[in-house]
């Protein structure tokens, strides 16, 4: 290229070709930052990995427990304060109990079970829902009732568990249909 003189760093003759090789440039450096939100993003779940059978069935029954669990409360009510004889006003405590526990938990639950330990929380956590359904079958008394409804809430945490394992486990064909099932 010819060199007629310097204007702003630029070749005033012959800037086709420095402007062509700042393009190219430019041109690699967005291949390269796609490229690395490519690999940021990449499928949590590598091809070759299977998930273990019956790996779904069991995230819905786990989301359907705890579904179950939480609405039992609402048309009881009338029944709860009839059973323990308390006034209605103290009986719909029952459900904002289950509800306040599930509000506190579900993050904790949710950062418990980021790690390696996931099998253990969801297992502590299902643990801890069957001794809240027996404290509340039993008929001891109404704080006992209410130490049951409060353990039954923890498992309101355990539907945003059970969606975090189907993305990290499921095939990505199946993940998105897998995860709204969950979601209902």
């Amino acid at each position: 290229a010819r060199r007629a003189g310097v204007e702003g760093g630029l070749l005033v003759h012959g800037i086709g070709q420095d402007v062509g090789h700042v393009d190219r440039r430019l041109s690699e450096c967005r291949q390269q930052r796609v490229a690395g939100t490519r690999e940021k993003y990449a499928d949590p779940v590598p091809s070759a990995h299977q998930p273990r059978r019956g790996l779904f069935a069991a995230l819905v029954l786990l989301t359907t427990i705890t579904s179950i669990t939480g609405s039992l409360g609402a048309p009881l009510v009338p029944e709860i304060a009839h059973v323990y004889d308390v006034p209605l006003e103290t009986a719909q405590w029952s459900l904002t109990i289950s509800l306040l526990v599930g509000a506190a938990s579900t993050p904790v639950l949710g950062r418990l079970s980021g790690g390696r330990h996931r099998n253990l929380v969801i297992h502590a956590t299902l643990g801890a829902v069957l001794l809240g359904g027996i404290l509340c079958a039993t008929g001891i008394g109404y704080p006992a009732f209410l130490l049951g409804r409060a353990l039954q809430g923890l498992g309101y945490g355990l539907t945003p568990v059970a969606i975090a394992v189907a993305r990290s486990s499921l095939p990505k064909e199946h993940r998105a249909s897998a995860i709204s099932i969950l979601s209902v």
